[in-house]
């Protein structure tokens, strides 16, 4: 069996240090919903380290010995501790009565279909006696996989901790990963991890049964925060930069907020975010009259002491001018001690709009840092053109929402089970419904001045939709019963 060279406890290397995000740059992709389907063709391998955490090696494994099971009459998924134990070996795996060897087994089904796309991963634990020292987590990770050394590059991954019954739902637009351009394989599954076991103990040292089940709806968090003028003096500026021809990450460092650039307006208490400027010129950021850089700006506050608490970033987009090909989002962002992404929620600033970013970060016990603020992405630019590429403009959340129909665009039913329709006086030339994420999760392209949009297939939860009128952009929300 061919060894991989894979260092899964290096895989959050394929994410981004302080500050970073997730490149965001292309940010729609095509959503898919994934959930425990026991008749699927689940895999397994194995990371296998010390008892000192030192990567050992890594390889290919059965499902059951990792050890796994499944269940196609209740469609669930059983995990166990792993209980290689071999008697002898130099002391290999057991001493003096002790498993010697910390294991990572990963149950998972591969499917490199799924690259480039929006992925929700849920499911519904209905046991968990898992003995303390084992951890069960869910992921979903992207990489390279090569037929020579090195045969494994990570490309990215995201985790959730599983540690009681009850749901869990994980989401990852790998659109927005670095290297996704160079990924050809994708898995999803679970990660469990602990010291090798003796097979005489396995009762007492429990399991976790896992099911299927719908994507979560995430509700409003109990501590709300916001970030306008007032916060001026914790504000930070953050840039990262990735090269145009590959989406590769280049480069990033903290940045002065008028560098960056965003304007600061205490008079009308609002946050003015601009494309950057800064690096217009240099060498590696100038390819003739145009950038060279994709250039991901961080407007942000951190507070640590957010940590496990129930989170909801509010604000309000006043205006948004921006040109096309650059996007601006609200973000909250979770790290560890390291400062090694834990996870990333991002909405769309729509002009006219609030938005609200829930997390709760008691969910990601890893979290030591939580940052929440703005970002806007696209090439650096020549400062000439400062005017011409807009700008978007941020301040606190307000009492309402702006009325679509003052638009001369109609929504109805508000709130709607099966579905909504949408008329006008003009023609409809285009309609795309968004979460609350901003992904978008539908599309359409009416040419006529009424429309009827199918969202029985949408979970329940707020929505934002978007409608194109002679060219004027209108945006609202509406929520699916």
């Amino acid at each position: 069996m061919k060894v991989k060279k894979l260092l899964m406890n290096k895989l959050s290397q394929a994410t981004l240090a302080l500050g970073l995000s997730l490149f965001t740059f292309n940010s729609i992709s095509a959503q898919t919903d994934l959930t425990i389907d026991a008749n699927a063709e689940w895999v397994g391998s194995m990371n296998c380290f010390d008892l000192s955490n030192n990567y050992l090696w890594s390889d290919a494994w059965g499902f059951d010995d990792l050890k796994a099971e499944k269940n196609t009459t209740n469609n669930s998924i059983t995990l166990y501790p792993n209980f290689t134990w071999i008697i002898g070996e130099e002391n290999y795996w057991v001493l003096d009565g002790q498993g010697q060897k910390i294991m990572q087994a990963l149950p998972h089904i591969v499917n490199n279909d799924l690259i480039g796309e929006n992925i929700t991963f849920s499911g519904n634990v209905t046991e968990y006696t898992l003995a303390a020292g084992y951890t069960v987590k869910a992921y979903i990770n992207m990489a390279t996989v090569l037929d020579a050394e090195p045969w494994y590059i990570p490309r990215g991954e995201v985790t959730f901790p599983i540690t009681s019954t009850g749901n869990f739902t994980l989401t990852w637009n790998t659109a927005n990963a670095e290297g996704v351009g160079e990924a050809n394989h994708l898995e999803y599954g679970f990660i469990v991890t602990g010291v090798n076991a003796n097979p005489a103990n396995m009762e007492a040292l429990g399991n976790v049964v896992i099911t299927d089940d719908e994507p979560q709806v995430i509700e409003p968090g109990s501590t709300t925060v916001t970030l306008d003028a007032t916060d001026q003096a914790n504000i930070i500026g953050y840039a990262n930069y990735f090269n145009v021809a590959d989406e590769t990450y280049f480069g990033g460092s903290e940045y002065g907020l008028a560098d960056l650039r965003t304007d600061i307006n205490a008079g009308n208490n609002t946050l003015i975010l601009y494309p950057n400027f800064d690096k217009y010129g240099t060498a590696d950021f100038t390819n003739g009259e145009m950038g060279n850089k994709i250039f991901e700006g961080n407007t942000y506050k951190q507070d640590d002491a957010l940590i496990g608490e129930d989170v909801s970033f509010k604000g309000h987009c006043i205006s948004n001018s921006l040109a096309e090909g650059y996007d601006a989002i609200a973000f909250i962002k979770l790290f560890d001690g390291g400062y090694q992404l834990v996870n990333y929620i991002h909405v769309p600033l729509v002009e006219g709009e609030d938005f609200t970013v829930n997390v709760n970060v008691a969910d990601f016990p890893t979290t030591a840092h939580v940052q929440y603020g703005y970002s806007v992405t696209g090439l650096n630019a020549n400062p000439t053109q400062m005017e011409a590429l807009g700008n978007a403009v941020v301040s606190s959340p307000t009492a309402g929402i702006q009325s679509f129909s003052k638009k001369a665009v109609t929504l109805y039913p508000n709130p709607a089970q099966s579905a909504i329709n949408l008329t006008s006086q003009d023609i409809i030339s285009s309609v795309s419904v968004y979460n609350m994420m901003g992904q978008q999760v539908l599309s359409a392209t009416p040419g006529k001045n009424a429309a009827t949009i199918n969202v029985s297939g949408l979970n329940s939860g707020m929505y934002i939709i978007s409608a194109t009128v002679n060219g004027v952009e209108s945006t609202t929300r509406f929520i699916k019963q």
